[in-house]
């Protein structure tokens, strides 16, 4: 196969799609390029052959993105050289703004290569205005009257101007000149002062430099309160608020000498103010115009053209901060409103007039009218306006006129039809309809006939309906209220005989005829009904019927008026009340007998027959017959219930007695006894009430049994409050014992677990003991002492709550152990977190220091001790061993500290040097912090001046600076900081005076050697503070710690 149709590599159609979509979404032309370049190298890898299509649009593509670099390019630096052309005409101004929009374009475009330009060009405008401003500072020619001092002090400004303008070689040549030039003047006027001596004119620099910098000072920062006030008139849209930036801006130059704010600034501020100027005066003019037009349109009723106008004058002039204008305009603006809204109304008006609504018409426009006399008098409403509304007027009062006449000749026309055919509903509806015509149009005369008509027409209905009812009332044989009731109409028709309608006086004679006829009818059936009345009581008891049948005939007398049959119905009335009564007690019997309370029933039964059959041997007939046949009948049925119902109860008892003998919960036996309680009151059983109650005081007295002894069984088997438990368990089963009303099988279960209690005693003390051995074993034993306190403190607890008295003894004896030595462990814990912090000397003075107080074990107590101590030398090992690493580790460094000194790299060696000795004092090596202490001074020798005039000698062409010779303390303080040393508690080194001039470094704990020459002279061969070996018996100091032996 041939290698350049093979594939090289997968080619990613979606991952090359993507990046020819980013490269085409680009504003980036780089980036552009770049993706193309990465969609080139993709297609590389690919077979020659490999879809040309994509080669060859990937192509076009590659050259349009390069077309168009070339062309940005092209015109980014035309853009550039017209900024440089500004900046040779000297046009700085414009110059920052454009510099900033051709920067955007580099930064979009991604052709960075000319942001160098653009920076370069941005640089040099900055210059050139700089100088030009610092120039405008010096008067040309020099003041007369100048003094040398401040000649001399502008002559220095000058030169130092000039000097930084020829450094930077960026700035304008014309402005470089006219520097030049007028240093030149200025350097002439020095001469013809005097001042030849230049160089010591300018020696006073410092002086000068200090004056020409709060000159400069003060006039950058009257000028920049100047720019920033210009700046924020030209930053507000507000023409009023940039007047009051101006006004200051002007006060700032009033107050200062003009030569002291920049001339192209004061240009700035000059033209910027004519322009504000001139927009507010355009604007005023625009207003009035504006307004005008606005007004006319209105006349012609194009309020909404006029409104739109006014509002966008408001919008431009609120933009523009022009209040006084935009108060004006809102003026016009209301009075274009409130005409439109009049507009409105008066068509809204005329809408309600075309719709034939007059009086709605009317009182709108009299409404309108009010309106605008009272709200709108400080408006102006526009000539148009006010002939619509008096034309309107006009019309609205002629049409309510004809309105009037019409409506007077239909009502008369109703009245008439209302009074032949009384159809007074309709007629009612129609003279309705008039009023509420008359009364929403408004018209008073009609409002007066129709309350006239309305009235009479009441009345003629009222009566007429009256007529009704009495017919119907007569139907009813409502005789006696109906013949009443004519008497009163006839008089009130006779009194008003002119308003009522002759057809209803026609109907009220006829009416009184047929009243009489009726009452003649009535007197034979009210006698007839009282003598059934007798009958219905003796035979079917049916008092209800007997009572209805009284009510009517009361009512039948009542409404006839025949009074002399009243005195009939009082025997009548007496026997069927007590009748009534003797059903009543009835009734509460029978209820009494359905809540159960069945003795209580039979007994008043029978109390009532016998009152029944007493008043019936005074008066027969006083009771009915059937009434006592029931309560006879009913009482028989109740004394064979309550038989039925007592045998029931005893068996149910029996049963109860023998079913509590056999369980140890009574709640549902004492629910039942309850009930049986109650049922035999119900049934006035009283023995069987004494046992029922003695058998549930059994019941709760077992009860009391049974609940104390599930508890003591549960704390017993939980060895709650143990030793008290067991104590009640005991009492509990003398109780019981000892009470009668106990059952049998209670005081088994208890007399149980009595047994069992006595029994399990040994049991109790082998837990505990298991429990002690345990945590000595886990605890104590591996040093945890104050885990172990709690664990040994519940323990013994526990043994005294178990009553285990013999091991509490000894439980004691381990926790006053533990708690003894527990801040010991606690302090070797501490030791040991400072070894791994890296205080090894203080972990080694603090673990001295608990030595004394490890423990010595007795008995079972030795082999705890023996760990402690382990744990003791263990730590002191490991601390010994650190502090040895350290010391050997400082002591590697010194060669290389010999070199730093040897090669003469004083600074260097002396932070090394410093940073050792505070290590070596640390760790108390005293032998190293002497040998670091005469590489020091070697050090101060190097950098002494007797050491650079020997350099001088050797003709070295370098000169360093002297080093200055820090102080002791200084010199301490540089060493503190450094190095990351921890400081220590150890106490540090006591000076001994040895001359006036001199001081030695020695350990609080070495005596003076004044009184070691007292001593014997015995060769030491080993240290007593570290223990290290001396290499030979005549060493005055320690090797290894440095300290005195």
């Amino acid at each position: 196969m041939d290698i350049d149709n093979s594939v090289k590599s997968p080619f990613n159609l979606e991952k090359y799609n993507k990046k020819l979509l980013n490269a085409k979404n680009s504003k980036n032309l780089m980036k552009t390029r770049d993706i193309l370049n990465t969609c080139t190298e993709m297609l590389n890898k690919q077979p020659q052959t490999f879809n040309p299509d994509l080669k060859t649009q990937l192509k076009a593509l590659i050259e349009a993105n390069e077309e168009t670099i070339r062309k940005t390019t092209e015109e980014l630096l035309g853009e550039i050289e017209r900024v440089e052309n500004s900046f040779n005409s000297k046009d700085f101004a414009k110059i920052p703004n454009e510099l900033e929009s051709i920067k955007s374009k580099v930064q979009v475009s991604g052709i960075t290569e000319l942001i160098n330009n653009i920076k370069f060009l941005k640089k040099k405008t900055e210059n050139s205005v700089h100088a030009q401003r610092n120039l405008e500072r010096f008067a040309v020619p020099v003041p007369s009257g100048i003094t040398s001092e401040d000649l001399e002090l502008k002559f220095y400004s000058l030169t130092s101007l000039l000097n930084d303008i020829q450094k930077q070689r960026a700035a304008h040549p014309e402005i470089i000149s006219k520097i030049e030039e007028v240093h030149k003047i200025y350097q002439n006027s020095m001469t013809e002062h005097g001042l030849t001596d230049l160089k010591k004119s300018l020696g006073k620099n410092l002086k000068l430099k200090a004056k020409d910098l709060s000159e400069t000072r003060n006039i950058h920062k009257i000028n920049k309160k100047f720019d920033d006030l210009l700046s924020s008139a030209k930053n507000t849209t507000d023409l009023l608020q940039a007047k009051d930036f101006l006004a200051s801006a002007e006060a700032i130059l009033k107050e200062n000498d003009l030569k002291i704010i920049y001339q192209d600034k004061q240009e700035e501020y000059y033209i910027f103010l004519k322009k504000i100027d001139s927009m507010i005066e355009k604007w005023t003019s625009d207003t009035d115009l504006i307004t005008k037009k606005s007004m006319d349109l209105m006349e012609e009723f194009q309020y909404s053209i006029a409104r739109k106008n006014l509002v966008k004058l408001k919008e431009d002039l609120t933009k523009n901060g022009l209040v006084s204008l935009v108060n004006s305009v809102n003026i016009v603006i209301n009075i274009c409103q409130i005409n439109e809204q009049i507009y409105n109304d008066v068509q809204a008006i005329n809408g309600i007039f075309e719709s034939k609504s007059y009086f709605n018409a009317h009182n709108k426009l009299e409404s309108l009218k009010q309106h605008i006399s009272t709200k709108y008098t400080s408006i102006e409403m526009v000539k148009s306006n006010k002939e619509q509304i008096d034309t309107l007027i006009d019309k609205i009062a002629e049409a309510r006129r004809k309105e009037e006449a019409e409506l007077k000749e239909e009502i008369e026309k109703i009245w008439i039809i209302l009074s032949e055919s009384l159809d007074f509903e309709v007629a009612k509806k129609e003279l309705a309809a008039k009023r509420n015509f008359a009364d929403l149009n408004g018209y008073p005369s009609i409002i007066v006939i129709l309350d006239k008509y309305s009235a009479e027409l009441d009345l003629n209905l009222q009566i007429f309906n009256l007529f009704n009812q009495l017919t119907k009332s007569l139907k009813e044989a409502k005789i006696h209220s109906v013949k009443l009731e004519l008497v009163k109409i006839n008089s009130n028709i006779s009194e008003k005989s002119e308003i009522y309608f002759t057809i209803i006086k026609n109907k009220y004679s006829e009416l009184e005829k047929e009243t009489d006829n009726q009452i003649s009818k009535e007197k034979t059936t009210i006698i007839q009904k009282i003598e059934d009345i007798e009958a219905i009581i003796d035979e079917k008891n049916n008092l209800i019927s007997a009572q209805n049948a009284i009510s009517e005939i009361k009512n039948r007398i009542s409404e006839t008026g025949l009074k002399e049959f009243s005195s009939l119905l009082e025997p009548i009335t007496q026997k069927i009340e007590l009748n009534l009564e003797g059903v009543k007690i009835q009734k509460e019997i029978q209820n009494k007998i359905a809540a159960n309370q069945l003795k209580i029933g039979e007994n008043e039964y029978t109390t009532l027959l016998e009152k029944m059959n007493s008043a019936l041997e005074k008066t027969p007939k006083i009771y009915s017959s059937a009434l006592k046949k029931d309560l006879e009948n009913e009482l028989n049925d109740l004394k064979t219930k309550i038989g039925e119902m007592t045998s029931k109860l005893h068996g149910e008892f029996n049963k109860l007695e023998e079913k509590i003998n056999q369980t140890f919960d009574f709640s549902e036996a004492q629910d039942h006894l309850k009930k049986y309680t109650l049922r035999a009151k119900d049934l006035g059983l009283d023995d069987l009430i004494v046992s029922i109650e003695n058998l549930n005081r059994k019941c709760s007295k077992n009860t009391e049994f049974v609940s104390e002894y599930n508890q003591l069984h549960e704390n017993y088997e939980n060895l709650i409050d143990f030793v008290t438990t067991v104590e009640a368990i005991y009492k509990l089963f003398d109780t019981c014992e000892k009470e009668e009303k106990s059952f049998d099988h209670v005081k088994a279960k208890i007399k149980n677990l009595h047994n069992r209690v006595k029994s399990e005693s040994n049991k109790r003390e082998s837990k505990v003991k298991n429990a002690f051995d345990k945590i000595i074993k886990t605890e104590v034993m591996t040093l945890k002492f104050k885990k172990a306190i709690d664990s040994l403190t519940e323990n013994l607890t526990t043994a005294q709550n178990l009553n285990v008295t013999l091991i509490v003894p000894e439980i004691k004896h381990y926790i006053n152990f533990c708690s003894i030595n527990l801040p010991i462990l606690e302090n070797l814990d501490g030791i040991e977190n400072d070894l791994k912090s890296g205080r090894i000397i203080e972990a080694r003075n603090n673990i001295s220091l608990v030595k004394p107080n490890l423990p010595r074990g007795k008995e079972k107590f030795e082999k705890i001790a023996d760990n402690i101590t382990s744990h003791w030398n263990n730590l002191h090992k490991s601390i010994e061993t650190e502090i040895e690493s350290e010391i050997e580790k400082l002591k590697g460094k010194i060669p290389s500290l010999v070199t730093l000194v040897e090669n003469k790299k004083t600074n260097e060696a002396k932070s090394s040097l410093f940073a050792a000795r505070n290590r070596a004092e640390y760790l108390g090596v005293g032998m190293t912090v002497a040998e670091i202490n005469d590489l020091l001074k070697i050090c101060d020798m190097q950098s002494s001046p007797d050491s650079i005039e020997r350099q001088k000698k050797k003709k070295i062409k370098k000169i360093e600076p002297p080093i200055k010779k820090i102080s002791p303390r200084k010199e301490k303080l540089a060493d503190i900081e450094g190095t990351m040393i921890v400081k220590h508690t150890k106490p540090g080194p006591m000076k001994l005076r040895v001359s006036e001039n001199e001081t030695k470094s020695e350990h609080p704990n070495i005596q003076p050697r004044s009184h070691l020459r007292r001593s014997p002279k015995k060769a030491v061969q080993v240290c007593p503070y570290c223990k290290a070996t001396q290499p030979s018996s005549h060493e005055r100091y320690c090797f290894f710690c440095g300290k005195q032996l």
